[in-house]
Formats: C-alpha cells, sequence, structure tokens
C-alpha cells in the first residue's frame, strides 16, 4: 500500500473514531475511563464561544447557532 493509501485510511479512522465518540456523548453513554494527567488549560464558556463565533464565516447555514443550551452545558447552566 502507498503512503498515501495509508495516510487515506488513517483519516477514515481518526473520522469514524470522532463519530463514534460524538454519538456515545449525544446518547449520554460516552465513559471516560482516564485521563493523560491534570488540567493545564481548562477552556471557559465565553472563550469557546468566540473561536466558534470566529469561524462562522467560514461555513454557510446553521453553523454557529446554539439551538438550545446544550453548548453551555459542559460549564453549568447559567
Amino acid at each position: 500500500m502507498t503512503e498515501v493509501g495509508k495516510d487515506i485510511l488513517r483519516v477514515i479512522g481518526d473520522y469514524a473514531y470522532a463519530l463514534n465518540t460524538l454519538d456515545r456523548y449525544d446518547h449520554g453513554t460516552l465513559v471516560v475511563d482516564a485521563l493523560s494527567g491534570p488540567a493545564t488549560f481548562v477552556l471557559q464558556y465565553a472563550e469557546a464561544i468566540v473561536v466558534v463565533h470566529s469561524m462562522k464565516g467560514e461555513f454557510d447555514g446553521l453553523f454557529g447557532l446554539e439551538k438550545d443550551q446544550g453548548f453551555k452545558s459542559p460549564w453549568g447552566r447559567h
């Protein structure tokens, strides 16, 4: 197999893993077995939403629009 073929398979595998992880999160079945260590940086909601809004111009449609308070949920409801 060529290097390009290996790279494509790696991208597909990573994409499938990411979709599976998001699906488990959405259905409340995601389990975190272990962490790599203590957090060195904790992203806050206000910082995260700035990043999301900065990306809106790159995407069409509903990107970056909050349909509910789900995006805020990791930081607790305010």
